[in-house]
């Protein structure tokens, strides 16, 4: 299965809401109010990146860290994409 479809299949099943949340909320506040039902994640297999920012992350994530160069292509941020790569 690839990502999306583990998303579209799976996600909406463990979602949270007002009757199975355990959390305890402020007055007039509930899990609604931290739920974005329509999110969508960005999947790699959308992201179109150039050959060179994909030779960027895969250097600087070397080591087959694949979440790395996954926060590397979105943000293309390397700080936010070394924190990744530290605490895998």
């Amino acid at each position: 299965m690839t990502e999306e479809q583990i998303y579209r299949e799976f996600a909406s099943n463990y979602q949270v809401t007002p009757a199975t949340s355990v959390f305890t909320y402020a007055s007039g506040m509930s899990a609604d109010n931290y739920t974005q039902a329509d999110f969508t994640p960005v999947f790699r297999s959308s992201l179109n990146p150039s050959a060179d920012l994909l030779k960027t992350a895969t250097d600087f994530c070397a080591g087959g860290h694949e979440m790395c160069v996954y926060d590397y292509l979105v943000t293309e941020d390397a700080r936010f994409a070394e924190n990744t790569k530290t605490t895998q």
